[in-house]
């Protein structure tokens, strides 16, 4: 088994045809993730100390005025396959795709627990996609569409996730602000309420017409997809609206 050696970072050679580019703001999201979690991924170096996979590690330690990074050698290569192997470590990760749903439930519970998300390299624009597409996963539908009961009537509380609410409420009340400021921020707070889209649409096969008005309202289910694409309540992914069509077929 390889072992972890801590080197000198100027002992350390980048490889000088490394295909990969990391931006500056990349190695900053590196160097944000070092300083939260450590420095838990070696970087992978030949017997000259020739980086072959980590160099964006090595420039975002060296943002960080670190002296030494961990580093594991890697001698059974051949040339060629080192090359090779340098490509395929930064191509293979790009070959695999997230599951959209189990992402925005990892993050939610990540948001919740006060985790900065920055520090995993989502920047704000990639969650609100993310947070749009679940939702509109889980509440398109189309005229011709009707929701049908699979299940008993959920319970409001399942409806929803209050937590972080909750919390920003309590700092917000104790907080030495203006009245009116404090009114915005409680309006505000209410955007990290977390809806559990599968349980509204079930609650809604069991409500009442008055009821059910109130929820398209609120745009929690969508009855006219057309229209909800209209008013920008829907913009679909390829991913997610290859499942609505699969879904519907």
């Amino acid at each position: 088994m390889e072992q972890i050696e801590q080197l000198a970072i100027e002992t350390l050679t980048p490889y000088k045809n490394n295909a990969r580019v990391h931006s500056k703001k990349q190695i900053e999201q590196i160097a944000e993730s070092i300083k939260a979690f450590g420095f838990n991924n070696p970087v992978l170096i030949d017997k000259k100390n020739n980086i072959i996979a980590g160099h964006g590690r090595v420039e975002a330690a060296k943002k960080l005025n670190m002296q030494k990074v961990p580093t594991i050698k890697i001698e059974h290569l051949s040339e060629k396959e080192k090359r090779a192997y340098i490509l395929a470590d930064n191509k293979l990760a790009l070959n695999s795709r997230w599951d959209s749903e189990l992402l925005r439930e990892e993050l939610s519970w990540l948001n919740i627990q006060d985790v900065e998300l920055k520090n995993i390299g989502f920047d704000l624009k990639e969650l609100a996609n993310i947070n749009s597409e679940i939702s509109d996963f889980y509440s398109q539908k189309t005229k011709d569409i009707t929701y049908e009961p699979v299940d008993e009537k959920p319970e409001i509380k399942e409806l929803f996730n209050a937590d972080k609410v909750n919390k920003l409420l309590k700092n917000i009340e104790l907080a030495q602000i203006s009245s009116e400021l404090k009114e915005f921020l409680k309006i505000s707070a209410y955007r990290h309420a977390l809806i559990n889209f599968d349980k509204v649409a079930e609650y809604y096969c069991h409500a009442t017409k008055a009821e059910q008005k109130l929820i398209e309202e609120n745009a929690l289910v969508i009855i006219d997809y057309e229209d909800a694409v209209k008013d920008g309540y829907v913009q679909l992914s390829d991913e997610i609206n290859e499942h609505y069509l699969k879904r519907n077929d």
